[in-house]
């Protein structure tokens, strides 16, 4: 009778041991889960910060640009003079602080700059087909499927540069994509100290021969050119 007790004694402080380090087992998972979800969202959050900071910066130097632009104008003379197409030059002035805004933010994505470059290319030569650009330039369009038409032209790099989209139609500044994606190109090869190279022959240069050629002038201006 007595080892009766014992035993039962003894199994029961076995479950009891057991439970409680399934117990300490559940807590220490539920704590990890909180705290990989509470790392998730504050990244999420400082993501959406950064980005939505980028284009506040835009706004207000987009006020800034419009004025230059308007004295611009205002000097049509000067500027038929130098051979300058107003339309042309406005646009050009406010799509600038857009450039310079995601190419910052591109910067710091994790993605490549080239794949954001290829990727503003490909939206830029889609936002020029007539049609395309009518719905841009109309602010009766649904964003949310112009949005869906520019995802299936250009596959973006990362979830960012969906939300540069996003805030691009938002703001009506989609239009823009031809003279951002141009500016950001210039701005890529500044920090790559890449030079844009234009060569004329009057002969088709083939591939080798042109390689050998950009070798040669890269040696001799010091810097990467791409033709």
């Amino acid at each position: 009778m007595h080892s009766q007790i014992e035993q039962t004694r003894h199994q029961l402080k076995e479950e009891a041991t057991r439970r409680r380090e399934e117990l300490e087992r559940a807590a220490q998972l539920s704590a990890e889960e909180i705290r990989v979800k509470a790392q998730a969202e504050y990244d999420r959050i400082l993501m959406q910060a950064r980005t939505d900071a980028a284009l506040e910066i835009t706004k207000a130097r987009e006020t800034l640009r419009d004025s230059v632009a308007v004295l611009a104008v205002k000097g049509a003379e000067q500027i038929l003079r130098r051979e300058v197409n107003p339309s042309v030059h406005k646009r050009s002035t406010v799509a600038r602080p857009y450039a310079e805004a995601i190419f910052s933010v591109a910067q710091t994505s994790g993605s490549s700059l080239a794949d954001w470059d290829h990727w503003m290319q490909k939206l830029a030569l889609a936002t020029k087909v007539p049609v395309l650009m009518s719905l841009l330039n109309n602010p009766a369009s649904d964003t949310s499927k112009l949005q869906g038409v520019l995802s299936s032209v250009a596959t973006s790099p990362n979830a960012t540069a969906d939300h540069v989209v996003t805030l691009l139609l938002k703001n009506r500044r989609a239009n823009l994509l031809p003279e951002i994606a141009e500016q950001f190109s210039e701005f890529r090869a500044k920090a790559e100290s890449v030079s844009e190279a234009k060569i004329f022959s009057p002969y088709p240069v083939v591939a080798g021969q042109l390689q050998q050629l950009l070798q040669l002038l890269e040696e001799k201006f010091g810097r990467k050119l791409r033709p």
